[in-house]
């Protein structure tokens, strides 16, 4: 028995098999061409994000860092109005023993003298003081305890009148040593 070579006859491709295969292999390299391009775009875009995340840290510490600027430049601003702040509240209220140990202008008020109104000048150590009384002898007798203090430098009667009662109306000015005041602080 014989074996016979029977060459088989190439049979062609068809066209659109050829045509499918090329275009799969081109649709393969564009897709890894296209991975790669969107890996490096990914990178890129991360590092963007990371130096923006940076930038608006730095931004945000600025921020922060200017507020507390402001603030302790404020804090400063009122501890210097603290400073120089004069309380004549201390100057004004009550109390017990001699003027120029306690500086209040209690100590200095006749017991039978009403005061009606007062106004304070703290720039030019002065104090303004409308009163009534009973008498002219109370009245006098007020003048002396003003003009006997030693931290009172300067006493002014003015619109002295005497009202439909019976009672003396009287302005008084005062000007005090500058100390007064100060110990007030």
């Amino acid at each position: 028995m014989a074996i016979e070579v029977v060459s088989k006859s190439e049979r062609e491709t068809p066209f659109w098999t050829i045509g499918i295969y090329s275009l799969s292999l081109f649709l393969f390299c564009l897709t890894i061409f296209a991975s790669a391009v969107l890996f490096y775009l990914n990178e890129r875009a991360s590092n963007k994000i990371e130096t923006l995340n940076s930038q608006i840290v730095e931004l945000k510490l600025l921020e922060v860092e200017k507020k507390f600027r402001q603030k302790k430049e404020m804090i400063e601003d009122f501890q210097t109005l603290l400073k120089k702040h004069k309380t004549p509240s201390i100057f004004l209220s009550s109390s017990e023993g001699l003027f120029s140990q306690t500086k209040k202008l209690a100590a200095l008020i006749h017991p039978y003298v009403q005061i009606v109104s007062l106004s304070i000048n703290l720039e030019e150590p002065e104090v303004e003081i409308s009163g009534a009384t009973k008498s002219l002898t109370t009245l006098a007798q007020q003048l002396m305890i003003f003009e006997q203090e030693p931290l009172v430098k300067d006493v002014s009667l003015s619109n002295f009148s005497v009202t439909r009662e019976g009672k003396l109306d009287f302005n008084i000015k005062l000007v005090f040593d500058p100390r007064v005041f100060a110990s007030a602080e």
